[in-house]
């Protein structure tokens, strides 16, 4: 997501680990919304556990990306609200009116005059259940359910950060002395976090509102804190890569059989399912020691890092319009089609959310490239010193 607490400098210094790890969650979270359900004619269907668990907790990884800034340096509270609704806010605000008053016709094979009018209960709707409520009620919005809690997150801004001056102090020079406890906190969070998952969440209750996301943003941001905080001890380093890979590739086959079995036990399983977990806490840490341990493969300057880099600053636009855009691929016959011809075969099963994934980016990304220059566009205009490159 959007760092909004980046001085000038950084904000020009644009660290591919970071960039490739944004790309990563952008990709997981348009692969979650493409695959299909864990089961498989009333049974659990490994492989698509497997695709679910690797892939389904990209906001997750948006959190971890989200510590990395949040809790660096102490921000001005009002200018922390401005730039977040000017680097993110608006942008969200201008796709939600679009298709509030477009959608129908873009997306949903009405007409135009059809799209523009709504009635009392739609705005009733929009006032209540979405404005009051904290709920995305706009069709095609779903999946700005993130972008609420994210705008939560910042308003708790001062607790948060509260909380964290109180633990650690707020100097830069306490970076050494508080490493041990820094561990410490990221290891009850992890235990915290495996209580949770053996209550069925009942102790955090995670949800996709409100305080419920809130609980389950502040484990993922904190470690992700820690692991930017001291990113010197294993970035560049191949061995450190090696080892993410291996705990990447051991903590996904745990959590596809643990998933399994419970699915196995309870077919209801699926429906109340928490991503936000002890198995993803040890994935989101893994994804650091690899983008960090074996960044430097790729070539100072290279033209692949380049298209790495702006792919990194085009990830939040992508994630923006990637959902009303999936309505589009359905239109196109794609998603049925590839359901007949993959979908029961072992290899088809894998290559059916890969091929869907791609095809939906591939219409996601031109779209993106002109959000992302209309919305540098509005900030350069009226406020020029706001130019997003973040």
């Amino acid at each position: 997501m959007e760092n909004t607490g980046q001085t000038n400098k950084t904000r020009k210094e644009r660290e591919l680990p970071l960039e490739v790890l944004r790309i990563l969650a952008c990709i997981m979270v348009v692969a979650t919304h493409i695959k299909l359900g864990m089961t498989s004619a009333g049974s659990p269907d490994r492989r698509r556990i497997l695709i679910t668990v690797l892939a389904g907790d990209g906001v997750s990884l948006f959190w971890c990306i989200t510590g990395c800034f949040f809790f660096q340096g102490k921000k001005s509270y009002k200018e922390l609200i401005r730039k977040t609704f000017l680097r993110i806010g608006l942008p969200a605000l201008v796709l939600s009116v679009i298709l509030f008053w477009l959608g129908g016709f873009l997306f949903g094979g009405v007409t135009l005059r059809q799209s523009i009018a709504h009635s009392p209960q739609e705005w009733k709707a929009l006032l209540i259940n979405g404005f009051l409520g904290g709920n995305c009620v706009i069709p095609r919005t779903d999946h700005l359910w993130f972008l609420l809690v994210y705008f939560l997150v910042i308003l708790l801004y001062p607790m948060l950060w509260g909380a964290k001056a109180y633990l650690f102090g707020s100097s830069p020079d306490e970076k050494k002395t508080s490493f041990k406890k820094e561990v410490l906190l990221v290891l009850i969070l992890f235990g915290v976090l495996i209580a949770n998952d053996i209550t069925g969440n009942t102790l955090l209750r995670i949800r996709h509102q409100g305080l419920g996301g809130v609980a389950g943003a502040v484990p993922m941001m904190v470690l992700g804190a820690v692991l930017y905080r001291h990113r010197d001890l294993y970035s560049g380093s191949l061995a450190a890569g090696i080892a993410g890979a291996f705990l990447f590739v051991l903590v996904c086959i745990l959590w596809m059989n643990t998933e399994y079995r419970l699915l196995l036990e309870d077919l209801a399983y699926e429906e109340r399912q928490c991503r936000i977990c002890g198995f993803g806490y040890v994935k989101m840490f893994s994804l650091f020691l690899m983008a960090y341990g074996f960044h430097r493969t790729v070539p100072a300057d290279s033209r692949l890092k380049r298209v790495l880099l702006h792919l990194g600053k085009l990830s939040f636009y992508i994630y923006l319009v990637h959902f009303p855009m999936l309505t589009l691929l359905d239109r196109t016959g794609i998603r049925p089609l590839a359901s007949r011809l993959l979908t029961g075969s072992v290899i088809g099963e894998l290559l059916y959310p890969l091929m869907l994934t791609v095809a939906l980016l591939l219409f996601s990304i031109p779209v993106a490239e002109i959000f992302m220059a209309a919305h540098q566009s509005l900030l350069s205009l009226f406020r020029p010193r706001e130019r997003s490159d973040a």
